[in-house]
Protein backbone atom coordinates (compact mmCIF):
# COMPACT_ATOMS: atom_id res chain seq x y z
CA UNK A 1 0.00 0.00 0.00
CA UNK A 2 1.50 3.58 -0.69
CA UNK A 3 1.82 5.99 1.38
CA UNK A 4 -0.24 8.20 -1.27
CA UNK A 5 -3.11 6.90 0.51
CA UNK A 6 -2.67 9.26 3.05
CA UNK A 7 -3.23 13.19 1.43
CA UNK A 8 -0.51 15.61 1.12
CA UNK A 9 -2.59 18.79 0.43
CA UNK A 10 -3.08 20.53 3.81
CA UNK A 11 -7.06 20.86 3.56
CA UNK A 12 -7.42 17.09 1.85
CA UNK A 13 -5.23 15.76 5.03
CA UNK A 14 -7.66 17.81 7.55
CA UNK A 15 -10.38 16.06 6.06
CA UNK A 16 -9.16 12.85 6.46
CA UNK A 17 -7.28 13.19 9.66
CA UNK A 18 -10.58 14.00 11.24
CA UNK A 19 -13.15 11.59 9.42
CA UNK A 20 -10.32 8.55 9.84
CA UNK A 21 -10.23 9.49 13.84
CA UNK A 22 -14.08 9.86 13.95
CA UNK A 23 -14.39 6.40 12.60
CA UNK A 24 -12.06 4.58 14.20
CA UNK A 25 -13.82 5.75 17.59
CA UNK A 26 -16.96 4.54 16.90
CA UNK A 27 -18.26 1.39 18.50
CA UNK A 28 -19.22 -1.18 16.40
CA UNK A 29 -22.32 -3.06 17.06
CA UNK A 30 -20.74 -6.28 16.74
CA UNK A 31 -21.37 -8.88 18.88
CA UNK A 32 -19.49 -7.93 20.36
CA UNK A 33 -19.73 -4.56 20.01
CA UNK A 34 -16.12 -2.98 20.18
CA UNK A 35 -14.39 -0.12 18.55
CA UNK A 36 -13.99 0.15 14.49
CA UNK A 37 -10.40 0.11 15.67
CA UNK A 38 -10.10 -2.75 17.90
CA UNK A 39 -12.31 -4.69 14.81
CA UNK A 40 -9.44 -3.69 12.25
CA UNK A 41 -6.39 -5.21 14.18
CA UNK A 42 -5.27 -1.86 16.07
CA UNK A 43 -4.16 -1.89 19.95
CA UNK A 44 -5.77 0.86 21.90
CA UNK A 45 -1.75 2.76 22.10
CA UNK A 46 -2.23 3.22 18.11
CA UNK A 47 -6.04 4.71 18.42
CA UNK A 48 -4.82 6.94 21.38
CA UNK A 49 -1.88 8.04 19.71
CA UNK A 50 -3.97 8.74 16.33
CA UNK A 51 -6.56 10.58 18.43
CA UNK A 52 -3.74 12.67 19.62
CA UNK A 53 -2.30 13.84 16.92
CA UNK A 54 -5.58 14.97 15.58
CA UNK A 55 -6.17 17.00 18.71
CA UNK A 56 -2.89 18.66 17.59
CA UNK A 57 -3.76 19.14 14.43
CA UNK A 58 -7.15 20.84 15.38
CA UNK A 59 -5.36 23.20 17.32
CA UNK A 60 -2.89 24.01 14.43
CA UNK A 61 -5.31 23.70 11.26
CA UNK A 62 -6.91 26.66 12.28
CA UNK A 63 -4.16 28.60 12.65
CA UNK A 64 -2.75 28.13 9.52
CA UNK A 65 -6.37 29.03 7.90
CA UNK A 66 -6.39 32.41 9.51
CA UNK A 67 -4.49 35.14 7.74
CA UNK A 68 -3.47 36.67 10.62
CA UNK A 69 -1.87 33.60 11.96
CA UNK A 70 -0.56 31.73 9.15
CA UNK A 71 3.17 32.72 9.46
CA UNK A 72 6.16 30.70 8.02
CA UNK A 73 6.26 28.45 11.25
CA UNK A 74 3.17 27.81 10.97
CA UNK A 75 3.45 26.22 7.88
CA UNK A 76 6.70 24.77 8.72
CA UNK A 77 4.44 22.76 11.79
CA UNK A 78 1.79 22.38 9.56
CA UNK A 79 3.79 20.25 6.96
CA UNK A 80 6.02 18.73 9.63
CA UNK A 81 2.67 17.49 11.53
CA UNK A 82 1.51 15.63 8.36
CA UNK A 83 5.03 13.89 7.62
CA UNK A 84 4.90 12.71 10.68
CA UNK A 85 1.00 11.28 10.45
CA UNK A 86 2.30 9.70 7.42
CA UNK A 87 5.47 8.09 9.19
CA UNK A 88 3.11 6.67 12.06
CA UNK A 89 -0.45 5.56 10.15
CA UNK A 90 0.91 3.99 6.77
CA UNK A 91 2.23 0.89 8.65
CA UNK A 92 -1.37 1.01 10.86
CA UNK A 93 -3.00 0.80 7.38
CA UNK A 94 -0.90 -1.97 6.44
CA UNK A 95 -2.65 -4.03 9.29
CA UNK A 96 -5.91 -2.48 8.86
CA UNK A 97 -6.45 -3.39 4.75
CA UNK A 98 -5.74 -7.22 4.99
CA UNK A 99 -8.13 -7.86 7.95
CA UNK A 100 -10.84 -10.00 7.29
CA UNK A 101 -13.17 -7.76 9.29
CA UNK A 102 -12.51 -4.34 7.17
CA UNK A 103 -15.58 -3.36 4.92
CA UNK A 104 -16.42 -1.31 2.17
CA UNK A 105 -17.03 1.50 4.68
CA UNK A 106 -13.60 1.15 6.22
CA UNK A 107 -11.77 1.12 3.10
CA UNK A 108 -13.87 4.61 1.70
CA UNK A 109 -12.97 6.03 5.02
CA UNK A 110 -9.37 5.26 5.99
CA UNK A 111 -8.25 5.22 2.08
CA UNK A 112 -7.78 1.24 1.38
CA UNK A 113 -8.24 -1.40 -0.75
CA UNK A 114 -10.40 -4.48 0.87
CA UNK A 115 -8.39 -7.87 -0.34
CA UNK A 116 -5.16 -7.16 -1.42
CA UNK A 117 -2.99 -10.35 -1.99
CA UNK A 118 -0.03 -10.15 0.92
CA UNK A 119 3.23 -9.19 -0.96
CA UNK A 120 6.35 -10.92 0.21
CA UNK A 121 7.57 -9.74 3.31
CA UNK A 122 9.83 -9.92 6.47
CA UNK A 123 8.45 -12.22 9.44
CA UNK A 124 11.51 -12.40 11.28
CA UNK A 125 12.51 -9.40 14.11
CA UNK A 126 15.91 -7.53 13.22
CA UNK A 127 18.35 -9.45 14.68
CA UNK A 128 21.21 -6.33 14.95
CA UNK A 129 21.79 -4.23 18.05
CA UNK A 130 22.99 -0.43 17.59
CA UNK A 131 26.46 0.27 18.93
CA UNK A 132 26.63 4.22 19.12
CA UNK A 133 29.14 6.92 19.28
CA UNK A 134 27.73 10.32 20.30
CA UNK A 135 29.94 13.64 19.26
CA UNK A 136 29.00 16.78 20.30
CA UNK A 137 28.82 20.15 17.95
CA UNK A 138 27.54 22.23 20.19
CA UNK A 139 24.37 24.56 21.77
CA UNK A 140 22.79 20.66 22.16
CA UNK A 141 22.97 19.30 18.51
CA UNK A 142 24.50 16.29 18.88
CA UNK A 143 26.05 14.10 16.10
CA UNK A 144 24.59 10.00 16.46
CA UNK A 145 26.84 7.31 14.88
CA UNK A 146 25.63 4.32 14.91
CA UNK A 147 26.71 0.81 13.36
CA UNK A 148 25.68 -2.72 13.63
CA UNK A 149 27.06 -5.62 15.79
CA UNK A 150 28.67 -6.85 13.11
CA UNK A 151 30.06 -4.16 11.15
CA UNK A 152 33.30 -2.13 11.35
CA UNK A 153 31.67 1.46 9.94
CA UNK A 154 28.10 2.92 10.20
CA UNK A 155 25.50 0.69 9.07
CA UNK A 156 21.89 0.54 8.87
CA UNK A 157 20.77 -3.26 9.56
CA UNK A 158 19.24 -5.40 7.33
CA UNK A 159 15.82 -4.76 6.44
CA UNK A 160 16.19 -1.09 8.94
CA UNK A 161 14.83 2.06 7.59
CA UNK A 162 15.18 4.29 10.65
CA UNK A 163 16.39 4.30 14.24
CA UNK A 164 14.21 5.34 16.68
CA UNK A 165 15.87 6.56 20.09
CA UNK A 166 14.12 6.41 23.22
CA UNK A 167 15.93 8.96 25.46
CA UNK A 168 15.64 11.07 29.31
CA UNK A 169 17.63 14.28 29.46
CA UNK A 170 18.24 15.13 33.23
CA UNK A 171 17.01 13.73 36.76
CA UNK A 172 17.66 10.04 37.37
CA UNK A 173 18.86 7.04 35.43
CA UNK A 174 15.94 5.57 33.22
CA UNK A 175 15.59 1.81 33.93
CA UNK A 176 14.27 0.72 30.55
CA UNK A 177 13.65 2.89 27.40
CA UNK A 178 9.69 3.36 28.42
CA UNK A 179 10.74 4.71 32.15
CA UNK A 180 10.41 8.44 31.38
CA UNK A 181 11.94 8.69 27.96
CA UNK A 182 10.28 10.68 24.81
CA UNK A 183 11.00 8.96 21.26
CA UNK A 184 12.89 10.73 18.54
CA UNK A 185 13.79 9.17 14.81
CA UNK A 186 17.49 9.09 12.79
CA UNK A 187 17.11 8.87 9.14
CA UNK A 188 20.85 7.81 8.49
CA UNK A 189 23.66 6.21 9.98
CA UNK A 190 25.41 9.30 10.87
CA UNK A 191 22.75 11.66 11.61
CA UNK A 192 22.29 14.81 14.08
CA UNK A 193 19.55 15.71 16.20
CA UNK A 194 19.54 19.07 18.14
CA UNK A 195 18.77 18.19 21.61
CA UNK A 196 18.05 21.97 22.77
CA UNK A 197 20.37 24.11 23.73
CA UNK A 198 18.58 24.37 26.73
CA UNK A 199 19.66 21.00 28.07
CA UNK A 200 23.11 21.95 27.45
CA UNK A 201 24.83 20.74 30.95
CA UNK A 202 22.63 17.67 30.93
CA UNK A 203 23.17 14.23 31.48
CA UNK A 204 21.52 12.46 28.18
CA UNK A 205 20.13 8.14 28.53
CA UNK A 206 19.78 6.94 25.33
CA UNK A 207 18.87 3.41 23.99
CA UNK A 208 18.53 3.18 20.45
CA UNK A 209 17.13 0.22 17.80
CA UNK A 210 17.08 -0.15 14.01
CA UNK A 211 13.04 -0.55 12.98
CA UNK A 212 10.97 -0.74 9.38
CA UNK A 213 8.78 1.51 9.49
CA UNK A 214 6.29 -0.70 6.93
CA UNK A 215 7.07 -3.81 9.44
CA UNK A 216 7.36 -1.84 12.95
CA UNK A 217 6.47 -5.07 15.06
CA UNK A 218 9.22 -6.10 13.85
CA UNK A 219 11.95 -4.09 15.30
CA UNK A 220 15.38 -4.82 16.58
CA UNK A 221 15.93 -5.14 20.70
CA UNK A 222 16.81 -1.88 22.20
CA UNK A 223 20.64 -1.31 22.53
CA UNK A 224 21.83 -0.96 26.34
CA UNK A 225 21.45 3.02 27.72
CA UNK A 226 23.74 4.89 25.94
CA UNK A 227 24.84 7.90 28.71
CA UNK A 228 26.37 10.99 27.13
CA UNK A 229 26.76 14.76 28.43
CA UNK A 230 24.95 17.38 26.12
CA UNK A 231 26.81 19.98 25.01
Amino acid sequence: MSASRIPKKIADFNSYISDTDNHLQVINPGPPPVPNWQRLGLTQQDADQWHAIRQVWGALYPQYTNPDTHTKTVTDEVEETIEAFRVFAQPLLNIMAPNPNATAQDANILNFKIGRSEPTHPTVPIAEVCLVKTESMGQGLTRFIVRTDEDRRPAMAGGANIIQVAIKIGGTPPTGPEDGTSMFILGKAIDTYNLGSQNVGQRAYAYFRYVNTRYPHLAGGYSEAVTFLIS
